[in-house]
């Protein structure tokens, strides 16, 4: 064995010991040696890679490719090591070189992915991953670049197949277990994800991230207590967790027991948020949680109480935090001086532009403002796409599609200089939640996706409907209400229905029907005692409800309302139906099959009042104390219909009842929303007045 040799062996001993100062200097000794052999200094290069002496290791590898420009690894490493310099384009010349030369070796054509992804390529950093799947369909780091891709990309169902390929591989690795529940629990299939993510956490007690995700699970599933038992996990090694702290404090059940269990859970939630707010200090070591941090009290407005302190305290503390974090996000943004003549720049920012109820309401305010008076941007934060997202990006001016943090869309947002910017559904969401915190626009707006004041500092106006609000209705709200005309939109008329019979539909093929098509935990306990009156009057009658996305959630919600029904006599199991999910068509032809729906208290209906009255379906409502309990209240009030609206709960009953057994009068009364339905669907009043409000906002008229 020469002196080269010997340096070269001992080198190599020094690497697998990560000892890589003795490495290098054994490698650089081997190269002084025998200065014309390419291992020494590819070698040579690799650990001064490791040392982060980039300019050291790209010499010595450049070295190692002039001596043999053939050199397996030499052009990758090289390649590796421009892409930490930042030199993409080199980067991706060198690796994709080596990918060519050496097809056969899987790492070869990950690495190039990386690199493509980082520099934006994704359609090719995809190609590149597949290649290295190809070449080593066992080669695990590869599926897990290639499930990150897809997640980024907002491509959840390709993701879940890559993770559960890293998971079949790695069985034992807690970070992949991880990503495929948190993907499981994106898509809404919480049952499925509460196992891939116990794994997660059993495999390492470490993996907070997993923990945190997993709370959240649980608190879909019903279990809060369970989800404060999986935070405090986390809180006994990091004390300072922002996550797991407002997870622990403000942990809220989708469905109530009782009404007296959401009395007691409001009351949790108070003692939680003040004991929290009290104790901010400790989060401001490490504020930037507060960017992050993924609670909006999405079930908190489903109590059918007073929210406004309450969401205006919560905000407060995710507010100051993020001043801390990011002050330039929080910045007061003064409002440009507009020429006469010259257009408002409005950008409206939501992840449901897709075929959903958001969507559906606020496509036309973002699709029909008046090009020559408003220049728009749709920023669409959500990760599905589908024909409704596509044909709204083909409708505006600008339309851009952001899967990223709120900081960095925070940053996209403020580099298009809006003059208003309008969050159309404020707490449906974690990233629109602490976008709304922040100051992106001098003028800065909600609508009523999430019909409850989002109590932010920033946002200063609230864009709801004149006919739903209640007298006093300002007192609701820490921003400016601004009333709309009409249902505040252009809501294009919904159908057609299929033409499928009850039996085809899963329906009894007689006797009355009463639908509630409203999501299981919208639900309110208060509305139990109505329905178990309505069915012991009508013996033949049955309530017709749709099942929930996740089994646990519909077993909890019949539990409770079939205590309620035996309470007045009624068999549960025979006297309901529980659908299962339907697609449009479907679904607006169970509305045309029924006798009535019964809207709910606290929460009324909206997307779905709209396709009972499209269908011609009398909607009984009996109206709340806040606009999100009066929807359907002034839809029916637009069409004529007071006749359908309730005073109290006998008068909610008796009306129910009469249009299951008068079928002459609802036969009637269906004629009449069919007459009359013209007054909510497709009309332009409402932007007319919500382009009037923006020009007088942007201007400061």
């Amino acid at each position: 064995m020469t002196p080269a040799e010997s340096r070269h062996r001992e080198g190599l001993s020094h690497m697998a010991k990560r000892e890589f100062a003795r490495a290098a200097d054994c490698f650089a000794e081997a190269a002084r040696l025998e200065p014309r052999q390419p291992a020494a200094w590819l070698a040579l290069g690799l650990a001064r890679r490791e040392l982060g002496q980039p300019e050291e290791a790209l010499a010595a590898l450049a070295r190692a490719l002039e001596l043999d420009p053939a050199m397996p690894q030499a052009r990758g490493q090289a390649g590796l090591v421009l892409q930490a310099m930042g030199r993409l384009a080199e980067a991706i010349d060198h690796l994709a070189d080596e990918a060519a030369r050496f097809p056969q070796v899987a790492r070869n054509h990950n690495n190039l992915g990386l690199v493509l992804a980082a520099a934006g390529r994704d359609d090719e950093a995809q190609a590149a991953f597949l290649a290295a799947v190809r070449a080593d369909r066992d080669y695990a780091m590869a599926h897990a670049n290639l499930a990150a891709l897809f997640q980024r990309r907002g491509d959840l169902r390709a993701a879940e197949a890559a993770w559960r390929q890293v998971v079949r591989l790695q069985p034992d690795d807690s970070a992949a277990h991880g990503h495929l529940g948190h993907i499981l629990a994106t898509s809404w299939r919480a049952a499925e994800a509460e196992p891939v993510l116990r794994r997660a956490v059993a495999l390492d007690a470490g993996n907070a991230a997993a923990a945190r995700a997993l709370a959240w699970v649980l608190c879909r599933l019903n279990r809060p207590a369970e989800a404060r038992e999986a935070v405090r996990a986390v809180l006994e090694s990091h004390p300072d967790d922002l996550q797991a702290s407002v997870v622990d404090a403000l942990a809220l059940p989708a469905i109530y027991e009782s009404a007296q269990a959401l009395a007691d859970a409001r009351q949790r939630y108070v003692t939680g948020l003040d004991d929290l707010v009290a104790g901010a200090a400790r989060f401001e070591a490490d504020p930037a949680q507060a960017l992050t941090v993924a609670w909006e009290n999405f079930h908190l407005a489903y109590q059918g109480g007073d929210d406004r302190v309450l969401q205006e305290k919560y905000a407060g503390f995710l507010a100051r935090l993020g001043r801390l974090a990011s002050p330039r996000h929080y910045a007061p943004r003064p409002r440009r001086t507009l020429a006469p003549g010259e257009r408002i720049r409005v950008g409206f920012l939501s992840s449901l532009f897709r075929d959903c109820t958001a969507g559906k309401y606020f496509r036309s305010w973002a699709a029909d403002l008046d090009r020559a008076r408003f220049e728009v941007v749709v920023y669409y934060t959500g990760h599905v796409t589908d024909d409704f997202s596509r044909a709204l990006g083909q409708s505006v001016e600008h339309y851009r599609r952001i899967l990223d943090a709120p900081v960095r869309v925070a940053d996209a947002v403020l580099a298009d200089g809006l003059d208003i910017l309008v969050f159309p559904d404020v707490g449906m969401d974690t990233a629109g939640y602490l976008l709304a915190g922040m100051r992106l626009a001098p003028v800065q707006c909600a609508g009523w996706g999430h019909p409850v004041t989002t109590g932010q500092a920033n946002v200063d106006h609230f864009l709801s409907c004149d006919a739903m609000e209640p007298p006093g209705a300002q007192a609701h709200y820490t921003e400016n209400l601004v009333r709309l005309p009409g249902i505040g939109t252009r809501y294009a008329r919904p159908g057609p229905a299929s033409a499928k019979s009850r039996g085809e539909l899963g329906l009894p093929e007689s006797g009355p029907l009463f639908l509630c098509p409203q999501s299981l935990f919208k639900i309110h306990p208060d509305n139990d005692a109505l329905f178990a009156r309505i069915l012991a009057a009508d013996p033949d009658a049955r309530l017709v409800f749709f099942r929930d996305h996740d089994d646990p959630l519909t077993k909890h919600f019949r539990r409770r309302l079939f205590g309620a029904l035996a309470g007045a006599g009624v068999d549960g199991e025979a006297r309901t139906v529980f659908l299962g999910r339907l697609d449009h068509a479907d679904f607006l032809r169970v509305n045309a099959c029924c006798d009535a729906m019964l809207d709910t208290v606290h929460w009324s209906g909206g997307n779905t009042s709209l396709d009972a009255l499209a269908a011609a379906l009398p909607v009984v409502t009996l109206p709340g104390a806040f606009m999100r309990g009066r929807q359907s209240l002034g839809m029916l009030r637009l069409l004529g219909l007071d006749d359908l609206v309730a005073r109290d709960g006998d008068d909610y009953v008796r009306i129910a009842v009469r249009l299951g057994r008068d079928a002459a009068w609802r036969v009637a009364v269906s004629a009449r929303i069919a007459q009359r339905s013209a007054a909510l669907f497709d009309r332009r009043e409402p932007v007319e007045a919500l382009e009037a409000f923006l020009e007088s906002a942007a201007r400061g008229a």
